[in-house]
């Protein structure tokens, strides 16, 4: 019976707390705190979870931006060399058309002159053609060839292209080896004649200074070597 008691009188002095305003206000207060608390673990989580999902955004980026990088670098890579081959073949093709213009334009000289040099110069196909203009030995025959229809008055359109053909097999002539062979005379109206790098034309005097240019020569430019001279009017 007293135990009852007992309990009964606890049960009242804890009502009886539970209606204490300070007790009240302590409860709610230490809810708060834990509502606080799992606030804060909750957001702690959450922000944990978050930056470890942007460093892995971060990453993952950084990847694909090298990889994209090492892309455009292949492309790039790729654009350079198309770029190189597209020049390479614009220079063959030019230099394609340059010689079968040139093919061409040998075939306007007459009959009796491309049967005069048809020991030097081959024409029964382009390639054949181009091969027979690469030999130095065919230059100077057609350069002499040449000079021998200067004393022609009627010779002057074939002076014309045979001149045309001449620079043509020097350029040729030039191309095929490691370093440049010939270079032209430069000689012009009112220089000084000279026997080492010119002779005299058809209606020359015995002296004087160059009046007109009417075949340029050549030389060796390692050498300096005169291998035809310039054939003027003096």
């Amino acid at each position: 019976m007293k135990q009852e008691m007992m309990e009964q009188e606890q049960k009242e002095n804890l009502l009886r707390l539970l209606d204490d305003q300070d007790v009240k206000d302590k409860i709610i207060e230490l809810c708060h705190k834990k509502e606080s608390a799992d606030e804060n673990r909750f957001f702690k989580e959450e922000n944990a979870s978050l930056t470890k999902k942007l460093r892995e955004t971060k990453e993952n980026a950084k990847q694909e931006i090298a990889s994209l990088k090492n892309n455009i670098k292949k492309l790039e890579e790729e654009k350079s060399k198309t770029e190189k081959k597209m020049e390479d073949l614009k220079k063959a093709l030019k230099s394609y058309e340059d010689n079968i213009t040139m093919y061409e334009t040998y075939h306007r000289l007459s009959l009796k002159t491309r049967t005069a040099l048809s020991s030097v110069i081959n024409t029964k196909t382009p390639i054949v053609f181009i091969a027979s203009c690469s030999d130095p030995d065919h230059l100077k025959s057609v350069w002499n060839y040449t000079k021998t229809l200067l004393w022609d008055d009627n010779s002057e359109n074939e002076i014309d292209l045979l001149k045309k053909t001449i620079t043509y097999m020097m350029e040729i002539i030039n191309s095929v080896g490691t370093v440049p062979l010939y270079e032209p005379i430069v000689s012009e109206p009112g220089r000084k004649y000279k026997d080492e790098s010119h002779c005299k034309g058809p209606g020359s005097k015995s002296a004087g200074t160059i009046q007109q240019v009417l075949l340029e020569g050549y030389r060796q430019i390692n050498t300096g070597n005169v291998i035809c001279k310039s054939v003027v009017i003096v």
